[in-house]
């Protein structure tokens, strides 16, 4: 009886990229690259594995990744840097807020979309929860409003019902200021 082996070219792929880079003293970017490049169709074998098909780019800081189940549905996911607006999301950006460390999620599929938005302020959490509450009361529209703030002064302030949501989470940061986190989810007709 023959035995027949299977043969994979990760483990060369992924020697062929560390002795590349070893072999460029001095050369970060390529070895940036290679490994980026190495690390995105890696991601993409693990989702094949699974019955899917994927193509993941983790260039500029953002991992995006455009997956099709065995279905043939299509889900993309956009991290770290998606580009989302104040009108994409449907509520105000903090005034003056930088966007922090985690940037911003785009997730879409055949059910809805998912996006959220961190960014950093100097102002107390008191003050950005002020500045939300009426918004999202407002914004209530007979949903369910919730209005949660800790003795630190930490805020969670969140509208939702059957199909939709937002939350606003803010935290005080040990610097001083605090980061604020937006999530909204919105399923589309017909989606269960």
């Amino acid at each position: 009886m023959q035995t027949v082996r299977r043969f994979s070219p990760l483990p060369l792929i992924l020697a062929a990229s560390l002795g590349l880079g070893g072999g460029l003293v001095g050369c970060d970017k390529v070895k940036e690259k290679a490994s980026e490049k190495l690390t995105e169709k890696m991601i993409e074998s693990a989702i094949e594995k699974d019955g899917g098909k994927a193509k993941v780019d983790l260039s500029n800081g953002t991992v995006r990744t455009t997956f099709t189940d065995e279905k043939g549905q299509q889900s993309t996911y956009e991290m770290g840097g998606a580009k989302i607006s104040e009108q994409d999301f449907g509520l105000a950006f903090y005034p003056g807020a930088e966007p922090g460390k985690d940037g911003s999620t785009r997730m879409a599929s055949a059910e809805g979309e998912m996006l959220m938005v961190t960014l950093k302020t100097a102002d107390t959490p008191a003050k950005v929860a002020a500045f939300y509450r009426d918004k999202l009361r407002a914004a209530a529209k007979g949903r369910q409003f919730v209005d949660m703030v800790e003795g630190n002064g930490d805020a969670l302030l969140m509208i939702a019902d059957d199909k939709d949501g937002m939350q606003v989470s803010v935290k005080a940061l040990e610097e001083g200021g605090s980061e604020i986190t937006m999530s909204t989810q919105h399923r589309k007709p017909g989606a269960s």
